[in-house]
């Protein structure tokens, strides 16, 4: 069950940014930035930002009649408070019939090791992979299959590195 933050905001269509949070169309992609959430006043922000990325996804899926690929820079995210996560979560569901493709980059452990626990809580079908460069994720939101490809990730306690196909 999800909990809805965002009820009785009033979205506005304009392009939305903020200190840490951007959201914005370019070349048939939503780009959208997102930034730690640590205190009372960024989680208003992304309540807000959240919002606003739905309108920002429903213009382009009904300009171009197709479903949207998205793409997530999480360079500047070090740290979130729980009600980000189910924000996120929820706007994920929200948004899945809207939705191609979503790739994620920046990657670091936080990113790495919450992306599937994301996917998985928002119950959603939509590809979601994590890539360390935006030029990888691009790549993967141009391409019109979906395959996918072992990571190389980094265990957190052992340090040891080994694939994983998930």
């Amino acid at each position: 069950m999800f909990i809805n933050y965002t009820q009785g905001l009033q979205p506005t269509t304009a392009i939305v940014v903020y200190m840490k949070f951007k959201a914005d169309i370019k070349d048939e992609i939503v780009l959208l930035k997102i930034g730690s959430v640590s205190t009372p006043e960024e989680l208003n922000e992304f309540m807000i930002f959240i919002k606003e990325t739905w309108n920002t996804v429903h213009d382009l899926y009904d300009k171009l009649q197709k479903k949207v690929p998205i793409l997530v820079d999480v360079t500047e995210l070090k740290e979130y408070k729980p009600e980000a996560f189910t924000l996120l979560a929820g706007l994920l569901k929200h948004d899945e019939l809207y939705t191609s493709k979503i790739a994620v980059f920046g990657l670091s452990m936080l990113v790495a090791a919450g992306n599937d626990a994301l996917k998985a809580y928002a119950d959603v079908k939509t590809p979601m992979e994590v890539f360390k460069t935006e030029e990888e994720a691009l790549l993967f939101l141009r391409n019109n299959f979906y395959t996918k490809k072992p990571r190389l990730i980094t265990g957190v306690f052992s340090g040891s590195a080994y694939s994983s196909s998930k």
